[in-house]
């Protein structure tokens, strides 16, 4: 049973890094999924793959949204927000299960089911390796082998908490992020919720934190039968019994690029494993991402934990640390990977792809101007790099483009630096 803060803390924290590691993976293996019926598909095999895309895409949303609940989770009980994470790939005992970087292929999708597979419902999917296996956990008292179980300690530890909601809920309302702030407060056909799938809410006593402990769960790691839309483990399993059937009717189809798996541009001191990118273009660009990637995270760190900013900073940063940053930088050149040879000396060999590496600890910077300079020049920075790697001969196609939203970004930005 959960007795202090430090061990809620903690768990949330275990949830912020697995909700993470999540949206990374199936980021990656939506951005592996081809693109065209030039890759060998049928018009048929073109759409589902098209559809398989837009679903994962969907669920990586999702996760975002849980990813930003268990931060509205922690900070409402005197936390800092929790955005870091170890990098990929993570197959020890940490983590209840294998979290990889992988294309979409059978495997991949199997351990998606078995990832997102409620405690109380038997799949013979799931082999023992995938299962689930007791976390090394620091807390042994509070230790957990699947997502489900996880969130059913969390739900327990915030009923039963020996602290009324005045003494536990101590953090400031300022700092949470609801729909308003990310301007999601209007509803979309088929469920309850706002824009791009995503919901969500403050929190700010037990009953709110227990709601958003209650979404979670139902809309992906638990419950699969009673939310009003599919859960990822039903989305996942669907996607699964379409592929098996695709493949039965042509053994040689393939929905994705033959991208490697956990590719990386760096020997990672804090995990083994891995695909050493060699192809010394391809590694620029993978520079390139990780680059955008920690920028953006750190954005993101600044929203949820500002100190003195404005509203219409707030709302600056809103634009520029979520939906356009992911969408005009992250995704573009997370694909354009895909299509890039993985190693110098196997041009038409395997596909690179974005490797998510953190190469640094996301420290909150806590002095506004000089937070607001240090990112706005990297943006700069980032700018310059790739409008000259895009001028390059065998530069990769829509590197300009990239380039150029990252500068209207930093533009919007860099707004409120000029008015000091």
């Amino acid at each position: 049973m959960i007795k202090t803060r430090e061990e809620l803390i903690y768990l949330l924290t275990q949830a912020a890094e697995l909700e993470h590691l999540l949206v990374c993976q199936y980021l990656f293996t939506a951005f592996s999924i081809k693109r065209s019926e030039k890759e060998n598909l049928t018009p048929r095999q073109m759409n589902a793959v098209d559809e398989w895309g837009q679903l994962l895409l969907l669920i990586a949303r999702q996760e975002m949204e849980h990813l930003g609940l268990v931060n509205n989770i922690l900070t409402s009980i005197g936390s800092m927000p929790h955005f870091e994470r170890p990098n990929f790939p993570n197959t020890g005992n940490y983590y209840p299960f294998p979290l990889v970087l992988q294309r979409l292929d059978f495997e991949t999708i199997q351990r998606y089911v078995c990832v997102e597979k409620p405690e109380n419902v038997i799949n013979p999917l799931c082999p023992e390796h995938l299962k689930g296996q007791t976390t090394n956990d620091v807390l042994s008292s509070v230790s957990y082998n699947s997502i489900a179980e996880l969130y059913a300690l969390l739900k327990e530890g915030f009923e039963k908490f020996p602290l009324p909601d005045e003494e536990l809920f101590i953090g400031p309302p300022s700092a949470q992020v609801g729909g308003a702030e990310l301007d999601l407060n209007f509803g979309r056909i088929g469920a309850e919720g706002g824009v791009y799938d995503v919901t969500l809410f403050p929190v700010y006593d037990r009953a709110t934190a227990l709601q958003a402990i209650k979404l979670i769960t139902e809309q992906g790691e638990g419950t699969p039968h009673l939310s009003a839309e599919p859960s990822h483990y039903l989305r996942f399993l669907e996607i699964y019994k379409e592929l098996k059937k695709m493949k039965e009717e042509d053994p040689n189809f393939d929905p994705s690029r033959n991208v490697v798996m956990n590719p990386k541009s760096y020997k990672h001191s804090n995990t083994l494993g891995g695909s050493l990118i060699t192809d010394p273009r391809t590694n620029e660009v993978m520079a390139f991402f990780n680059s955008s990637y920690e920028l953006m995270l750190m954005m993101l760190i600044r929203f949820y934990a500002h100190t003195n900013e404005t509203p219409e900073e707030i709302k600056t940063l809103k634009f520029a640390a979520f939906f356009p940053f992911m969408t005009m930088i992250i995704r573009p050149l997370g694909e354009m990977l895909t299509r890039m040879p993985a190693f110098a000396d196997q041009p038409d060999g395997p596909r690179a792809g974005a490797g998510f590496e953190l190469s640094s600890v996301l420290a909150f910077l806590p002095h506004k101007q000089a937070a607001w300079i240090l990112l706005s020049e990297r943006m700069s920075t980032l700018t310059v790099e790739m409008n000259q790697a895009a001028k390059r001969k065998n530069a990769p196609e829509g590197l300009d483009y990239i380039a150029e939203s990252m500068a209207l970004i930093n533009k919007q930005f860099s707004k409120n630096l000029l008015k000091k």
